[in-house]
């Protein structure tokens, strides 16, 4: 399944969701999105999308601790998997600007632990 496949999944947000895959590809040079179970997972891997059919929602696991991002009111942040990722679920189009924020940020997180030699994969 390709990550186009994935977003389609989600009605009503998949504009957004492959507008968002779109966006954190530019960041990072060379990145690449491929389908991993149930994720679109970006190569480097700072940011992965779950598209989630039923809660009609988008889940956005970003690379980096919650407290490294400027909190958003309208998209709220959570500890992730493994403590070193944070969390949103994306459910609307108002919550856009937010998450390309944390997507942004958590590439600079990504390039700030790669020179620390501290990347993780």
């Amino acid at each position: 399944m390709s990550p186009q496949e994935e977003a389609l999944k989600v009605p009503g947000l998949e504009k957004i969701g492959l507008a968002l895959i779109q966006y954190a590809q530019t960041l990072l040079p060379s990145s690449s999105a491929e389908v991993r179970g149930r994720r679109v997972v970006l190569s480097p891997n700072f940011v992965a999308f779950t598209f989630q059919p039923r809660a009609r929602t988008i889940r956005i696991s970003l690379r980096g601790f919650w407290r490294e991002f400027e909190a958003h009111s309208e998209l709220p942040l959570m500890r992730g998997r493994g403590g070193s990722y944070s969390e949103c679920v994306l459910a609307g189009p108002h919550q856009l600007l937010a998450a390309a924020k944390y997507i942004r940020r958590a590439a600079e997180i990504y390039q700030q632990r790669k020179l620390n030699g501290r990347e993780h994969r």
